[in-house]
């Protein structure tokens, strides 16, 4: 897959509702990227520019979006099922958006000052070019579900405990709890502890309550549709309604290994959210805690090259490879949405690196900005060459002539005028430190008319 994001053309976007330097920023990124750009700041305008025009990407900002709640965005929906929803995000408003994670939304921009995240959100949103990906991910994960030390990598010692402790679950009987934010693996995990031998073809049933709410359910039918005999899995059991709670509390007194009038539950609970636990632990014969990806740092570089390898492999792709100080920077980012936030970070890298060595310049720069001096620690050699990679990658053979001499003046003219505001314009001195002519250095002030 060659394809990058710049290769992308006769692409709209539509800016609504948007701060205007969050949507000057966004702007600019996306002409760069071959995007036209429509701005409006009335819905009625919103929905006719969706219904004729059909852009390909939609930037809402989210003090709207709050304003009008989740029925806004079923309506987009409604009317344009396909188009790529980004919310470009205020601090403020951060934590009031979460109940719509994953409601009709491709994704978050939490900076949307800065070209790199911008072109991260991107690319997770643009299905021609990450659905390839994506695709691979969720057909390796099928094939591996069974086995949790293919779907849950670490070398940490969460890492190992809980791998142990799902396999425990496996083989065994009773309840599960499983206690992680999210995308920490607690579903992948789940599927491990369904799928044990013997039980492949037994009745697996997923309920989410939070998927529910934007259907605005009334009805808790996927409990009743749960096989006597199968597995129910609860995700997001914090957003349980009274009733359902009621339901579950029922399903955890009965007996599942002797009467089995009820389906093994599987509950999993996200910390993260600052709210109690619905259920007393002593119920469940087996708990499992994963801890969020910043508590185990030594699984990034772990799950990171894991991601890397299959992926290229699968998709016939070029391997990117990580410099320390890279993979120092990935270590200090807090991951939000945990191996979620990572597996996003592949994919962004072999989009748009097809290969070759990534470095702080790579990275997006809500993962750089974590590092105070980020390009301190880069080599001269590893610093030019992050800025001369996309310039060779991207021109055209047929076109480009004398690079050499267009790269070596534009290295060589800030480095003498460095040089000459260093040695406060003494020529002879320049010219020493240079190990030049001062008659040649003279030629180049004048060439490229420096201080003038």
């Amino acid at each position: 897959m060659q394809q990058t994001l710049e290769s992308q053309s006769a692409k709209q976007a539509v800016i609504f509702q948007l701060a205007d330097d969050a949507a000057r920023a966004v702007t600019e990124t996306l002409e760069g990227q071959r995007i036209t750009v429509g701005r409006e700041s009335h819905l009625v305008d919103l929905r006719r520019i969706l219904k004729t025009d059909r852009p390909d990407y939609l930037f809402i900002g989210s003090s709207y979006l709050l304003k009008r709640g989740e029925a806004l965005l079923a309506s987009i929906k409604k009317g344009r099922p396909d188009i790529p929803i980004i919310i470009a995000v205020t601090g403020k408003d951060r934590e009031r958006l979460l109940p719509m994670l994953g409601s009709h939304v491709s994704g978050f921009l939490h900076e949307p000052y800065y070209q790199k995240e911008i072109l991260f959100v991107l690319s997770s949103a643009g299905r021609m070019i990450d659905t390839e990906i994506r695709n691979k991910i969720a057909q390796q994960l099928a094939t591996n579900l069974g086995n949790p030390h293919k779907v849950f990598i670490g070398r940490s010692r969460n890492a190992q405990q809980a791998r142990r402790d799902t396999i425990a679950a496996r083989k065994g009987s009773g309840h599960v709890l499983f206690i992680g934010e999210s995308g920490t693996g607690k579903t992948q995990l789940s599927f491990c502890v369904h799928l044990k031998p013997g039980r492949f073809l037994a009745p697996l049933s997923l309920y989410d309550p939070l998927v529910d709410l934007k259907k605005k359910r009334r009805s808790v039918s996927p409990f009743d549709d749960a096989y006597p005999s199968g597995t129910l899995i609860v995700k997001n059991s914090q957003r349980l309604v009274a009733r359902e709670a009621l339901l579950i509390e029922s399903m955890l007194n009965k007996d599942v290994g002797s009467g089995r009038k009820a389906p093994r539950l599987i509950i999993h609970h996200d910390p993260s959210l600052g709210i109690d636990e619905r259920f007393d632990r002593s119920r469940f014969a087996h708990v499992i805690r994963i801890e969020p990806l910043r508590q185990r740092p030594e699984d990034i570089g772990a799950i990171f090259g894991y991601y890397v390898n299959s992926l290229s492999a699968a998709l016939g792709n070029p391997q990117v490879s990580i410099t320390p100080s890279a993979r120092k920077m990935l270590v200090r980012y807090s991951w939000p949405k945990n191996v979620r936030d990572l597996i996003g970070l592949v994919i962004f890298l072999m989009v748009t690196e097809n290969g070759g060595m990534v470095d702080p310049l790579s990275l997006p720069d809500f993962i750089t900005r974590t590092d105070p001096d980020p390009f301190g620690r880069l080599s001269l050699e590893n610093l030019l060459s992050s800025k001369l990679k996309p310039i060779v990658s991207q021109m055209d053979l047929n076109k480009v002539e004398g690079l050499y001499n267009i790269i070596i003046a534009r290295v060589e003219m800030p480095l003498i005028k460095l040089v000459l505001d260093r040695t406060h314009r003494n020529q002879s001195q320049a010219a020493k430190i240079l190990g030049i002519n001062r008659n040649t250095l003279k030629k180049k002030i004048d060439e490229y008319r420096i201080g003038k």
